[in-house]
């Protein structure tokens, strides 16, 4: 039941990662673009990124994962995925990753990449396994 992206019937998904974060996050972004693409002993993603302008509030393109970052506040989160999908199919027809320098910008390098990585990879599709904030991640 969980949403996906549409296919063309061949194995495994073709994504464009469209990079709008400021420069500072290029690193980043180009690391986790590369844990996700080099899947072994599978390798159900095939992924390329673009370049955007400077994007905080991060509008939505269809057919595409769009990354951003910005001080958006004292939210709670790090990161966050948006998710928008076709209800008739259970299709994602979009997604948007905002990672939130109101938090992110104190946090060490690791921290960074980690929420990048866990953002993209909501934005493949992959929900929370655990969804108790309080206990160590799985």
């Amino acid at each position: 039941d969980q949403a996906r992206w549409s296919t063309d019937g061949q194995q495994g998904i073709s994504l464009e990662i469209v990079n709008a974060c400021e420069d500072k996050w290029t690193d980043f972004l180009n690391t986790a673009v590369q844990n996700w693409d080099n899947g072994f002993p599978l390798d159900p993603l095939t992924l390329s990124v673009s370049r955007a302008s400077y994007d905080p509030v991060c509008e939505a393109i269809t057919g595409k994962i769009k990354v951003c970052n910005a001080d958006y506040g004292d939210t709670r989160w790090r990161g966050l995925n948006e998710l928008m999908l076709n209800k008739q199919t259970n299709t994602i027809v979009s997604s948007t990753a905002k990672m939130n320098e109101f938090y992110l910008s104190t946090e060490s390098d690791d921290q960074k990449l980690y929420t990048m990585c866990h953002e993209m990879g909501h934005g493949f599709g992959l929900p929370h396994w655990d969804e108790d904030f309080f206990n160590e991640d799985m």
